[in-house]
């Protein structure tokens, strides 16, 4: 159904993908808060765009803990030439709910249980399917650069 991608991916895009599943989710997080925020609470915007920076770096110092497994899941996917888009959607499904489960955890009314885990899911499908376009996307662009060859003098 989905075809792998052609071209295995780069160091570089490797690690560019690795910083992106570390800064995504609480960008995301915090704009959508942002958002829903927005009709009822303008005042609230100013705080949480404030608060941006702390869930960053906060997202380098704990986010390992969601990072490291997806990374182990997608080495796995990518030694067994299974790096599909619909492989990274899931994994990054399975990590959002994950985290939406552990931040359930610390909260003791139900009420919010389904948009916490709906906003989790979300995200993370969001963050695996970003981090399958950094590493394995855009191939076709690259094919088409034509270099010269080098000068002999």
């Amino acid at each position: 159904m989905f075809q792998p991608a052609r071209e295995m991916t780069s160091p570089p895009r490797v690690v560019a993908a690795i910083l992106f599943a570390f800064a995504f989710p609480p960008l995301a997080v915090y704009l959508l808060a942002a958002a829903m925020a927005l009709p009822k609470e303008p005042h609230r915007i100013s705080i949480v765009v404030a608060a941006l920076p702390g869930a960053l770096m906060m997202s380098l110092l704990a986010g390992w803990i969601f990072v490291l497994p997806a990374c182990v899941a997608w080495a796995v996917l990518h030694q067994l030439d299974r790096q599909y888009r619909s492989a990274a959607a899931f994994v990054g499904l399975a990590t959002g709910l994950a985290f939406a489960a552990l931040l359930k955890t610390f909260d003791d009314e139900d009420t919010q249980a389904v948009a916490m885990h709906l906003t989790g899911a979300a995200a993370g499908l969001l963050t695996g399917l970003g981090v399958w376009w950094i590493a394995y996307g855009r191939q076709e662009r690259f094919r088409s650069i034509v270099t010269r060859p080098p000068l002999n003098l």
